[in-house]
């Protein structure tokens, strides 16, 4: 199998996490253990003001990771210029699509902000109203909570919208 093959597999093995119930531990087992409220922000995100975003959401997302013994993730901005312009055009869309309005993928879109992807994982929701929220949707989702635990070393959360339309785009991946 070509390395172009196995990037592809890879990312399409990531990519069905959507869909299913079940399993995992929860976010607030984490955040007991290792966040205390001055680093934990559970309340509903404003606006696409992804930086404060991103640096919330690493902390809950690495605790999460580490306690399940995995590596934590960096934060990249140019997969947070990808998975904000995707949350942007999923806040205004009903429904969810891992396929771009334009016919991308998730590798499409990071690969357009100058990211040489060997590996990727996408995760997507839509209505939850805080980080917490989010996170405990993909821990019970077993695809959702496999792609938390992928070996991938970068990250970015996109989020944009509000109430139900809220959008929450969490783009992992490794570079070449």
């Amino acid at each position: 199998m070509s390395m172009k093959s196995a990037v592809a597999t890879l990312g399409c093995v990531l990519l069905a996490a959507c869909g299913g119930s079940g399993g995992g531990s929860s976010i607030t087992d984490v955040q007991d253990a290792l966040f205390d409220a001055a680093t934990f922000d559970s309340g509903p995100v404003q606006g696409a003001d992804t930086g404060a975003d991103d640096t919330n959401f690493a902390g809950i997302l690495n605790g999460l990771r580490l306690s399940r013994g995995h590596d934590t993730l960096s934060y990249d901005s140019r997969l947070d210029a990808a998975a904000q312009k995707y949350a942007v055009e999923q806040a205004s869309i009903a429904g969810l699509s891992h396929t771009g309005l334009n016919g991308s993928d998730v590798g499409d879109r990071i690969r357009a902000e100058g990211y040489n992807p060997r590996g990727w994982a996408e995760n997507l929701a839509k209505g939850q109203q805080s980080q917490q929220q989010v996170l405990q949707a993909w821990i019970d989702s077993p695809g959702h909570n496999a792609n938390l635990n992928a070996g991938l070393e970068d990250f970015a959360l996109g989020v944009a919208g509000s109430g139900s339309s809220l959008s929450w785009v969490l783009v992992m991946a490794t570079e070449r």
